[in-house]
């Protein structure tokens, strides 16, 4: 141990003082992680003068949002390209089929493709990039063979590796970047840490280089109110929570736009969204829980219950955030619901069952999701993946809310393109839509910029019209919200 001023740094865990500080323990592969308590402390230190415990914990603390329809409920794999054009089979999908579901097409045919753009990608596993290059060629896109660079933080995750996340951080690419061919890309990667996710924020967002961020891992943010981290903003040690608040609310005022998947599991079964519900950035669920009323019924004639099943509690992610205050672009929107009563963090591991942490009631906090898109693995996407263990091959049916954040990414390159500057954070203009009248109405020639979803939920949460905590605001119609956003909010 050595001292400097006001800081005490340990360099390892002490083997006598198990628990206080750090526990060694070996994962499967025999890799060697350590794991730090919530609340660290030492019987000959006086804990009252400690600020923060920090760097001791290594073990992979965020997981992508990527779902996976089971395999024994996928047919044969297909290894051919999709087709250029669209039209391919559920499960088949690529950017070209996206591309029409939304009406990207018009922007395309007025030669808008991300010329001038710059989309980052934060995540936490590497990836292959000639994957990304061999996906974009397959579906017909022309793209710049320099378009790609990759931004190591505190080292880097490593190499790319399938437990590690890598088809997270692949498809990522491969969908923003075939939604705007032209567009540059830059892959900000660290280490799956609670400090290596901080630093890469940090890293994306001061050196503003990219004009909208994509994010896919998550884990619940009252995780993020327990860790420490070392404030990249402020150089202070705080909690996670507010680091991110500094460093996105800086985002917000350079322009960044900021997508942020909202998982795949719906709030009140395992309460995972990340990053905690933040006031600047957007907030992505599924355009339909694919775990609902259209697959509870092959359940129910199969005898099972939708635990067994397999559709429980699966579903986009919504809710209240408990720690995140209602930002102000909320507040007079309908719909906004604050946290239910009686909502507490339980270990049922324990007899009796023990409770972690009680979730703070009436809690007026920020709603998510904002916005939908697909993240159905039935009527899914393919990846072009190589394989740590099986090598390369061509995914199918593949979903979850970490495809539409980086889609949207793809789409708000377009219209930052299509605007001649950057968006900004996008909520002004949605909930603006939504507060004055014209989300749901089109303008001439022009139809509505959002279809709202009335049908279906995500098992927390029915969707009905206006604002919902399955949905957000509906779906984006691209060509309708560029006339949308020219028409009413440039400026």
């Amino acid at each position: 141990m050595w001292h400097m001023p006001g800081v005490v740094k340990i360099g390892r865990c002490l083997p006598r003082e198990p628990g206080h500080f750090c526990t060694l323990f070996n994962t499967p592969g025999s890799v060697s992680r350590y794991i730090a308590p919530v609340r660290a402390s030492a019987p000959t230190v006086d804990m009252s003068d400690v600020q923060a415990v920090i760097g001791f914990d290594s073990r992979p603390h965020f997981r992508p949002h990527l779902r996976r329809l089971p395999n024994n409920l996928q047919p044969a794999a297909s290894q051919t390209a999709g087709s250029v054009s669209g039209g391919n089979a559920p499960g088949q999908w690529t950017v070209t089929d996206l591309a029409r579901y939304y009406d990207i097409t018009p922007l395309y045919n007025k030669g808008i493709h991300g010329q001038g753009s710059t989309i980052g990608i934060v995540t936490l596993a590497s990836f292959t990039p000639a994957d990304a290059f061999q996906y974009w060629n397959q579906i017909g896109l022309k793209t710049d063979p320099n378009r790609l660079s990759v931004v190591d933080i505190d080292g880097g995750p490593g190499a790319p590796n399938d437990d590690s996340g890598s088809d997270e951080t692949t498809l990522d690419v491969e969908q923003s970047g075939g939604i705007a061919p032209a567009a540059k890309i830059i892959v900000y990667q660290a280490p799956n840490t609670t400090q290596g996710f901080v630093d890469a924020f940090a890293q994306a967002i001061e050196s503003n280089a990219a004009d909208t961020l994509s994010v896919s891992w998550g884990e619940w943010e009252w995780f993020d109110q327990q860790a420490q981290a070392a404030n990249p903003v402020n150089g202070q040690s705080t909690n996670v929570l507010q680091a991110y608040h500094d460093l996105f609310l800086q985002a917000a005022l350079q322009g960044q736009t900021m997508f942020a998947a909202a998982g795949a599991t719906t709030v009140p079964a395992t309460l995972t969204f990340h990053p905690n519900g933040q006031a600047m950035q957007v907030k992505i669920a599924r355009e339909r829980a694919w775990g609902w009323d259209y697959l509870n019924g092959l359940c129910q004639a199969l005898g099972k219950d939708p635990v067994a099943c397999g559709t429980f509690p699966v579903g986009g992610g919504g809710g209240v955030s408990a720690f995140i205050s209602r930002p102000f672009y909320q507040y007079w929107v309908p719909g906004m619901r604050n946290t239910a009563a009686n909502q507490q963090l339980v270990d049922n591991s324990q007899t009796p069952p023990q409770v972690i942490a009680d979730v703070p009631a009436h809690f007026k906090g920020r709603n998510v999701p904002d916005i939908s898109m697909n993240g159905d693995p039935e009527t899914g996407y393919v990846v072009y993946y190589t394989s740590s263990q099986a090598g390369f091959s061509i995914m199918s049916h593949n979903g979850g809310t970490s495809f539409v954040a980086p889609q949207l990414a793809g789409i708000t390159a377009l219209l930052d393109q299509s605007m001649g500057g950057r968006l900004g954070l996008l909520n002004f203009s949605l909930y603006g839509l939504l507060a004055s009248g014209h989300a749901y109405h089109g303008h001439g020639r022009h139809g509505a910029p959002l279809r709202d979803i009335v049908a279906g939920g995500n098992w927390g949460f029915d969707s009905h019209r206006g604002y919902d905590q399955a949905t957000g605001v509906g779906v984006p119609d691209v060509a309708n919200l560029d006339a949308a956003l020219h028409r009413y909010f440039w400026f």
